[in-house]
């Protein structure tokens, strides 16, 4: 009997170690702005975030020096899976001058607030100096999404990846 129960403890541990070295879906946040005029555009590539998002909203505020730039994810009916994305603002009408870009999201891996500063220089180009959000984009989906089991919505559901499933269980 005992060497039932041990065989039993063995497979559990096994199959939680095989969890544990699954890989987790790899979003690498590579986070870099573009100046076309007075149009600052700023990118998130590989960003990782539900895989049926609404679209993205961004806050922009201008402040002595520094311009924030917070990406929030908008979700009325999430899907039971993550995914990486493309992302990106264009911010039209910034004061000239030379700034501290501070641009935040949510990242779902560290269930942390993560902060990216990178400097710009924005040209004058007679602008009003009143920042607004001109245009986003969002990709499609660029890996093969991590499900989370028992989605009615999915007929095909797709390859379940067991440290995503884990991950996204206490997302």
């Amino acid at each position: 009997m005992r060497t039932w129960q041990g065989g039993l403890a063995l497979l559990a541990c096994l199959l939680l170690a095989g969890a544990a070295s699954a890989q987790w879906m790899e979003c690498d946040d590579t986070v870099y702005t573009e100046i076309d005029g007075n149009s600052l555009t700023v990118h998130h590539h590989g960003a990782l975030y539900n895989c049926c998002p609404d679209p993205f909203s961004y806050a922009v505020v201008q402040e002595d020096n520094q311009i924030l730039v917070t990406e929030t994810e908008i979700l009325s009916n999430p899907c039971f899976c993550i995914c990486c994305f493309d992302l990106s603002v264009t911010i039209e009408d910034l004061a000239p001058g030379t700034y501290d870009l501070v641009f935040t999201w949510y990242d779902y891996e560290s269930s942390e607030w993560l902060e990216v500063v990178l400097n710009v220089v924005v040209p004058d180009m007679g602008q009003p100096w009143a920042p607004v959000v001109a245009s986003t984009y969002l990709s499609d989906c660029y890996h093969e999404p991590t499900a989370v089991p028992d989605d009615p919505g999915n007929a095909a559901p797709p390859k379940l990846r067991t440290w995503g499933l884990i991950k996204a269980l206490y997302r």
